[in-house]
């Protein structure tokens, strides 16, 4: 038992040790936009926390944008360079997820953590759907039918969307 500690204590320090570029980077990434807010802007950190606006607010949404971005190259990655499967249905996905969350937050005035709620049910309901199909395909059919969904979504969204126009 008396060896246990030592080990517990030397593993926190040693994970904190070979991830201290990560930490400081994490911590550098927080800090950036108030770091810009006082020295590029002139404001103080209130500016930043009440979202006026400035390059802080203009350099959050960047990130944000980049944070995006990146989290879809890791999925496709995570598809394609794990699993060996080619989707070019793969933004269908994506675009599930923002769009129900946009509507449900802008059409229907719900508040996020229930919006996420509904974003995790329609994600569902379309794995469900695509779960009925997909497994049971390999390789180049693999990558036909995922083209073919998507044409399906695009067709559908984009006939949906210029109905409610008319």
């Amino acid at each position: 038992m008396t060896d246990l500690v030592p080990q517990l204590q030397s593993g926190l320090g040693g994970w904190l040790r070979r991830h201290r570029a990560l930490l400081v980077a994490v911590v550098g990434l927080i800090m950036f936009p108030f770091f810009i807010s006082v020295v590029v802007d002139g404001n103080g950190l209130g500016a930043v926390l009440s979202n006026d606006q400035g390059n802080a607010r203009f350099l959050q949404g960047l990130a944000i944008e980049i944070f995006i971005l990146a989290l879809y190259a890791i999925s496709y990655d995570l598809i394609l360079g794990v699993t060996g499967l080619l989707s070019f249905g793969h933004a269908m996905f994506f675009a599930v997820g923002a769009y129900t969350f946009g509507i449900m937050l802008k059409e229907y005035e719900m508040a996020w953590p229930l919006a996420l709620v509904v974003v995790l049910i329609a994600a569902l309901v379309q794995a469900g759907l695509f779960a009925l199909v997909l497994p049971r395909v390999k390789g180049i059919t693999f990558a036909l039918v995922t083209l073919g969904m998507a044409s399906v979504f695009w067709i559908v969204t984009q006939s949906s969307g210029s109905a409610d126009i008319a």
